[in-house]
């Protein structure tokens, strides 16, 4: 039985905030990934998180947590697929610290992310297109030039990314 906590802890310190310098924002929600699984798994297992092993954390374990996070929890399907990326990157740092989990660890990160909806971009109306296009001043060189980059762009529906 490999202890879970010294994993944990060393994903976060030393993987995570040394290593790759994630940001606040990413340690702060893998954070919660982790207090929400070792929380759903002590209780499945009635045992304290600081008993809980790498082998209580099998594939049909963490689909069980994923599935009662979005039934019981309302978390969104983009939610559930953000806790999932936190446990596969833990996964992936711990194959190489315990390679004895490797199958178990194989399973885990084979878990699929749930489909989610595209969002709609919005787009301009026709009064807003017209108040951009008539932004520059085409009484300048530089403001015929702005003019003709904003008519190309919108006329090809060109987007920021």
């Amino acid at each position: 039985m490999t202890p879970l906590a010294p994993l944990v802890t060393a994903f976060f310190r030393k993987n995570l905030a040394a290593d790759k310098g994630v940001s606040k924002n990413t340690l702060a929600s893998y954070s919660y990934t982790f207090k929400f699984l070792c929380r759903y798994v002590s209780g499945r297992f009635g045992k304290t998180p600081s008993e809980l092993s790498l082998e209580d954390l099998d594939a049909e374990m963490i689909r069980d947590f994923l599935e009662h996070r979005e039934r019981d929890c309302n978390n969104t399907p983009r939610t559930r697929n953000l806790r999932l990326t936190a446990i596969r990157s833990f996964m992936r740092y711990v194959e190489y610290e315990v390679p004895s989990a490797l199958e178990q660890i194989r399973r885990v990160r084979a878990i699929s992310n749930k489909r989610t909806q595209e969002r709609l971009v919005n787009h301009l109306t026709r009064e807003e297109t017209k108040a951009v296009l008539d932004a520059p001043d085409p009484g300048t060189r530089c403001g015929i030039r702005d003019q003709a980059m904003l008519y190309l762009g919108f006329a090809a529906g060109l987007r920021a990314s």
